[in-house]
């Protein structure tokens, strides 16, 4: 639980039990139902089947979960449905309106407007998250103005917490800046070319700083950094 989404469901739920709350996470897998209880977070994995059809054209979206993924929401009835994920924001934003307590949708991330365009029905659904949940969730200011110019939807800005304890320096620091990237270089997400302007911006003022970048993907082309020095 280190990475995106999943860190950010980790301490919500973390946070949330300590409190004395009892949160829940109705998520989806290849394999049968289970239900179990992990650092004070009642997890429900449902089985996932699969399906090209259920799936209507949208590759890599998860569609087959939710009719189970509504029932449990059903049967737990919490006083709070939050989804961190489009289709999951359209069965909580259901169940809202049919009785149950307030719907939040968590946009993780930045949405990225030429995906978008290229993926209208995923675009539409997006937005049906949004327009119908009572509140609307962002991580950064930057995120929030990309979604109200996308959806026309004003998000909160709810910055994700940091564990510094995670981040304590476990050995001598290098003499030279060194800045380390793992995201996917060719993630249009990620920016990894931005990053790279901004590092030869950098290394004007420190000329010894390095710059390191996860190698591409297996048959992924090559990501050029040949001008670049340092990388």
């Amino acid at each position: 639980m280190r990475r995106g989404s999943e860190r950010f469901i980790h301490d919500l739920g973390l946070g949330l039990s300590r409190l004395g709350h009892r949160p829940g996470l109705i998520t989806s897998h290849p394999g049968a139902r289970q239900v179990s209880l992990e650092e004070g977070l009642e997890v429900i994995r449902n089985f996932r089947p699969r399906g090209a059809r259920a799936q209507v054209g949208l590759r890599g979206v998860y569609l087959t979960h939710l009719p189970a993924s509504r029932r449990a929401l059903r049967d737990r009835d919490p006083a709070i449905g939050h989804a961190l994920y489009p289709t999951d924001g359209l069965v909580v934003n259901r169940w809202a309106r049919g009785g149950g307590g307030p719907a939040v949708f968590s946009v993780m991330g930045l949405p990225d407007s030429a995906a978008l365009r290229a993926r209208p029905l995923w675009r539409a659904i997006i937005g049906r998250a949004l327009r119908g949940a009572d509140a609307a969730v962002a991580l950064s200011a930057r995120a929030a103005g990309r979604i109200d110019d996308l959806f026309g939807v004003e998000c909160r800005v709810i910055y994700p917490g940091v564990d510094l304890d995670s981040f304590r320096r476990s050995a001598e620091r290098t003499p030279a800046p060194t800045i380390f990237c793992p995201a996917d270089v060719h993630d249009p997400r990620k920016r990894v070319g931005l990053l790279v302007s901004a590092f030869e911006l950098l290394r004007a003022e420190y000329p010894e700083a390095t710059l390191v970048l996860s190698r591409p993907q297996p048959g992924a082309p090559p990501f050029d950094t040949a001008q670049t020095r340092g990388v």
